[in-house]
């Protein structure tokens, strides 16, 4: 209920978490973003030597929630045209990724696994493609077994008849340190 609410604040201007977060998951490592809207973005006046803050490179979960948290911080204490520029920017990506549910949504669909299992969610864009990345640290067999069916679940929630969803890579590794890997792919249709 709280995001619909946050959702009824995009068109009163104000600047939201969700906006936020869609714009640095855009950016984020391994994501072929729009190149006209990441000069808007990078080259913008008011951002400065800042737009350092939002570069992520083999970042996790909670590196991003800082990067949403810090762009939300700037927003809200520049001027109105940045405001109004990011808010902006955030209406081209979401024009340009209109077949495909906002980053908050797919963020949630997972949110069991991110906030209760402890993984790191990562989200970026490729050839008009989501890949979801999720990885945890020190995942039993029977964990895995288990994440796999929760997982598969969550996946089925992503299906619309504008996206399919499939899984592309589901591995566990035994060794130093046992870990488990999930990459899922969120494939708008044509």
């Amino acid at each position: 209920m709280i995001k619909g609410w946050e959702r009824f604040n995009e068109s009163s201007g104000a600047f939201t978490e969700e906006m936020a977060q869609e714009i640095i998951y855009y950016f984020s490592e391994d994501s072929q973003p729009n190149k006209s809207i990441e000069k808007e973005f990078w080259d913008h006046p008011e951002m400065g030597r800042e737009a350092d803050n939002f570069v992520a490179y083999e970042s996790g979960y909670d590196d991003y929630k800082q990067m949403i948290k810090k762009l939300m911080g700037m927003v809200n204490t520049k001027s109105l045209t940045f405001r109004d520029d990011m808010i902006e920017i955030y209406n081209k990506i979401r024009s340009e990724r209109e077949g495909f549910p906002p980053i908050c949504d797919i963020e949630d669909s997972f949110l069991s696994l991110i906030e209760e299992d402890l993984f790191d969610f990562v989200v970026y864009t490729k050839d008009y493609n989501y890949t979801i990345n999720l990885n945890k640290e020190g995942c039993s067999l029977k964990e895995f077994i288990h994440y796999c069916q929760k997982i598969d679940i969550e996946m089925k929630r992503l299906e619309t008849d504008k996206t399919s969803v499939v899984l592309e890579k589901c591995e566990r590794y035994e060794g130093h340190e046992e870990h488990c890997w999930f990459k899922i792919l969120l494939k708008k249709k044509f």
